[in-house]
């Protein structure tokens, strides 16, 4: 009787998973290979607001660019009808199709300043700026998005390791922080700048002033991220009708452990490296800071700087002529193959800054009668873009490219790395399933 009762169960057991094998086994054969789809878009560029007293113009190379203001409630591109805009009070997203925009910005009888618009990211690195009772210079904020952002800033200073801090940027808004309020009587700092959650845009603007004396102002251009190869592109050697007043080498290793630095200067005249900086200890964790010695004679020169350990540079020069005013040269982010990309040139007679282990590079220029030109320049040259161009290809060869753009006139000196900065944006398109309406049977 037992064995009759087990054998029933073992029976009612078998039909049991045999009716699932078949019924996933249906579904299987049945069901369709499911094909994604996407959607690339290249993500706009943020230009930063204007501050009072500043005039500020964005160069976008050709008309009929999509620009939409930043502000709550509001994200609507309008199809501007010149190649250039005036900033005002807010932040403007410009659309990403088109050479990257290119910001001046001119405080009268004080400063000129040159930045790239650049979209919306989660990492930055800084090295610049001071905080003290001379400094008056600020971060700016830039949040495009509809859900807040939270960032959190690791600071260094020539004491070492500051206190971390963290910021909220409410979505859709700007918002300026003031460096003496993140660190106080600091001489010399560096930033990490990581979103928690969200993105952002990010500029470090420095500017002094001793009493009433106006000492100048200029953009700190984010640095490359660590690396045990950095080069510097844009370092002032002789200023037309301006007196080079000072310069100096900022540092900063990151890490735990402490570098050993070689810096060589790379210009026209000769490449070496100088006494004193052939064998050059730099502390972990401390930001670090030297004069520079028998500079090379030349308009401009570049700098290498190898290390033991990722580090991170900057070079600082300041000038006197009908203003004083100062320029930062942070280290430049390597062109290749991979990220090629077309930036605006301003009419404002600026000069583009390149070097390369190449014997020559290829410049590619766009004319504002549409006409494109290339240019072969040697491997380390300083040349002055003609003021018909409107933007600019660096094409490299077999090796990458270290390039800046400088500019120096009556109303001040600016250098600034130039960064690639196209982002593409990549998202899954929805699956349509006509089984969604109509099931199966």
């Amino acid at each position: 009787m037992i064995k009759l009762q087990e054998l029933r169960i073992n029976r009612v057991q078998a039909i049991a998973i045999t009716a699932i094998f078949v019924v996933l086994l249906s579904q299987i054969f049945s069901a369709k290979p499911e094909i994604r789809k996407y959607s690339e878009n290249i993500s706009p560029t943020i230009c930063p607001s204007e501050p009072t007293g500043v005039n500020s113009v964005v160069y976008l190379s050709a008309k009929k660019r999509g620009v939409a203001t930043i502000n709550k409630g509001e994200r609507k591109f309008k199809t501007q009808k010149t190649s250039s805009i005036k900033l005002g009070s807010k932040a403007k997203e410009v659309e990403g199709l088109g050479a990257s925009p290119l910001l001046v910005a001119v405080k009268p009888q004080s400063w000129m300043a040159l930045t790239q618009c650049t979209p919306a990211i989660s990492e930055k690195w800084f090295l610049g700026g001071m905080s003290t009772i001379s400094s008056i210079g600020y971060f700016q904020f830039v949040n495009p998005n509809r859900s807040k952002a939270v960032i959190d800033l690791e600071i260094w200073s020539e004491d070492g390791k500051e206190s971390n801090q963290s910021l909220v940027i409410s979505s859709q808004s700007t918002r300026i922080v003031q460096l003496n309020s993140l660190v106080t009587n600091k001489k010399y700092l560096a930033f990490h700048l990581i979103a928690r959650a969200g993105r952002f845009s990010a500029v470090l603007f420095d500017e002094r002033k001793k009493g009433l004396a106006k000492l100048g102002g200029d953009f700190v251009t984010p640095n490359a991220i660590p690396d045990k190869n950095v080069f510097i592109t844009s370092v002032f050697g002789k200023i037309k009708k301006q007196k080079v007043k000072s310069q100096f080498l900022r540092l900063l290793v990151p890490g735990e452990a402490d570098a050993v630095v070689k810096v060589t200067y790379l210009a026209k005249s000769g490449i070496y490296t100088p006494v004193g900086l052939a064998e050059l200890r730099v502390p972990a964790g401390k930001v670090v800071q030297m004069p520079f010695s028998s500079l090379p004679s030349g308009r401009f020169l570049a700098l290498q700087i190898e290390a033991t350990e990722p580090i991170i540079a900057s070079a600082f020069s300041s000038s006197k002529g009908s203003v004083s005013d100062f320029a930062w040269s942070s280290g430049s982010e390597a062109i290749n193959a991979q990220n090629i990309e077309a930036i605006t040139v301003p009419a404002i007679g600026m000069r583009l800054n390149v070097y390369t282990e190449d014997s020559s590079v290829v410049v590619e220029t766009t004319t504002n009668r549409k006409k494109v030109n290339r240019k072969n320049l040697s491997g380390i040259t300083t040349w002055k873009i003609p003021s018909n161009v409107i933007s600019i290809r660096i094409i490299p060869g077999a090796k990458p490219v270290f390039a800046s753009f400088s500019a120096q006139d009556s109303r001040g000196i600016s250098v600034m790395a130039i960064r690639p900065v196209t982002a593409i944006e990549r998202s899954a398109l929805p699956i349509s399933d006509s089984e969604v309406l109509t099931p199966r049977k």
